[in-house]
């Protein structure tokens, strides 16, 4: 009974909140209205569309950032089942999580069904880290209203790091088994022109002991089977490398006396 009565008491206010939720809302549309016909002359004939896309574009964003972080494939699956046209490659492609792209975020946290279902979505196995800013740029000056010469380049930089880098450090061999079988390129640099090769070999000790896996440990066991993977899909020993002092990486491996390596 007394429950009863306390849900009685409750529904006035339920029904007091929604409808001053109703209230704020009829009030922020008549604002944006009046807004919209007092710079009418001054905004772009598709603005109208250009906000319901953005808006539509962030609430995919919110669901696809979510089902991402979480490594929820079947998720990110009928996420993507819902996204427009104009959204999909700009979700694939751009970056979404902590400036990475999706390929690069989900190989680093080793989600190997996320990355086995964007690379199904014709995901370049190879591309590497996006340009830092957002991917739909701002309307605030560099966005789609703004001047060309401000807007972000819709390319890639050189030399930054690619989903077989962040494969090779998180030593998901079945990951970058993934990838270079998707046609990720074995000689790609990162920003210190690394190779996957040479990030292995670093990870290994090959430099000398600072910063590389225990030996014997399990991590290290998974490293030297990644050593074997990029071998044999044709990595190149005789790269050189600015961090070995000009020397390739079979140069630096005897340098050190590495005689397992």
């Amino acid at each position: 009974v007394a429950i009863i009565s306390l849900l009685i008491l409750l529904i006035p206010l339920v029904h007091a909140l929604a409808a001053d939720e109703a209230a704020i809302k009829a009030e922020i549309e008549a604002v944006r209205k009046a807004t919209i016909a007092q710079y009418k002359d001054r905004l772009p004939d598709n603005f109208e569309n250009f906000v319901r896309d953005t808006g539509t574009r962030n609430y995919h964003q919110r669901a696809f950032n979510t089902a991402l972080t979480n490594g929820n494939a079947i998720a990110l699956a009928a996420v993507l089942k819902e996204f427009p046209e104009f959204t999909r490659a700009q979700f694939l492609n751009g970056p979404v999580v902590q400036g990475k792209s999706a390929l690069l975020y989900a190989t680093e946290q080793g989600h190997l069904a996320v990355v086995e279902l964007l690379l199904a979505q014709k995901v370049g196995a190879d591309a590497p880290r996006p340009v830092s800013g957002p991917p739909f740029g701002s309307p605030f000056g560099s966005g789609p209203f703004g001047p060309s010469s401000m807007r972000y380049p819709p390319g890639y930089q050189e030399r930054r790091d690619t989903p077989l880098h962040a494969a090779v450090r998180a030593g998901r061999v079945d990951i970058a088994k993934l990838l270079l079988d998707a046609g990720a390129n074995v000689e790609a640099v990162d920003s210190q022109s690394a190779t996957a090769l040479y990030t292995s070999l670093r990870m290994l000790g090959a430099n000398g002991n600072y910063g590389a896996l225990p030996v014997g440990s399990e991590p290290h066991e998974r490293q030297q089977q990644m050593l074997i993977l990029l071998l044999r899909q044709g990595a190149q020993v005789l790269t050189t490398n600015r961090y070995l002092a000009g020397r390739s990486l079979l140069e630096g491996v005897l340098w050190n006396r590495r005689d397992d390596l």
